[in-house]
């Protein structure tokens, strides 16, 4: 057995690799929906810290639904694309600009690279207190220290033990509302899942030509308008109304031509900066 062999997806034909994600599709909504039932289960009991660690599981989770469903809409004569974009299935930075995706409103697809382009860098500075402080990458830094006790170096002299504080995640607890997993029960309960919808949903998308100059809005009625087709073809499910209106209203520009690793910063460089700006301060 070998494990994260996602990439071999590459290997199969077309009605194949259709089928075989809309498979995985359904397995993923029933891991992603069981931890993020669990983590609002461990939040109102009070364990924020456990309830914090599911709750970010659920969501990388649901970003590798959202990272097949754009492997679907990647032409398949673009291969290097394609590869490229199933790698992000078992990468924790891409899971988590995936799980971030919902929450930015990006004008156009130009714009949305730009915000996914800000969230790459290994390391980075930034002016607290006074001092400048380089800091690692935020979404791998946020996911580590909410889960893993750690011992870190702060800079050339100080280190600290570093562990996840539970009182950082009580509002974890009071916000209920989860934009990435609502767009996985959406698509789930609309039936857009299926392997005859997803067929469909393959040839609309591929055939979807976009620049960095494309409105969000293009997309919005790109939406509606495969929506459209799946219901005159009798492919859609019965589901509440908002599953449908989540769907036309937020599911994004697709991600497949994007790069999402980390991009590695010159530590010497930055701290070069870094002694620079704290002398002049």
């Amino acid at each position: 057995m070998i494990p994260k062999s996602i990439k071999n997806l590459c290997q199969l034909n077309k009605s194949e690799f259709v089928a075989s994600i809309s498979v995985g599709l359904g397995k993923i909504f029933e891991s992603c929906e069981a931890l993020h039932r669990s983590s609002c289960l461990l939040f109102e009991k009070g364990e924020y810290r456990t309830g914090k660690i599911l709750k970010i599981l659920g969501n990388e989770e649901a970003a590798k639904f959202f990272i097949l469903l754009d492997a679907i809409q990647c032409p398949p004569e673009q291969k290097e694309n394609l590869a490229r974009q199933l790698e992000k299935f078992n990468e924790h930075l891409a899971k988590g600009l995936y799980s971030k995706l919902f929450e930015w409103k990006p004008d156009k697809y130009g714009t949305l690279k730009h915000y996914v382009s800000g969230e790459l860098e290994g390391h980075y500075l930034v002016n607290a207190g006074g001092f400048s402080w380089i800091f690692r990458n935020n979404i791998l830094d946020q996911r580590d220290s909410a889960i893993y006790v750690d011992y870190i170096q702060i800079d050339d002299y100080w280190h600290k033990w570093q562990d996840p504080r539970p009182e950082y995640y009580v509002l974890d607890g009071v916000v209920s509302y989860n934009s990435v997993i609502e767009m996985v029960r959406a698509f789930y309960y609309t039936g857009v899942i299926e392997v005859e919808a997803l067929n469909e949903y393959a040839k609309y998308w591929r055939d979807f030509e976009f620049s960095d100059e494309t409105k969000y809005g293009e997309f919005k009625r790109g939406n509606e308008a495969f929506l459209s087709i799946l219901d005159e073809k009798g492919m859609l499910k019965e589901a509440p109304e908002i599953c449908y209106q989540t769907i036309k209203d937020e599911y994004p520009f697709p991600l497949y031509k994007e790069e999402m690793k980390v991009r590695k910063v010159s530590l010497k460089s930055l701290k070069d900066r870094q002694r620079t700006e704290n002398y002049e301060m």
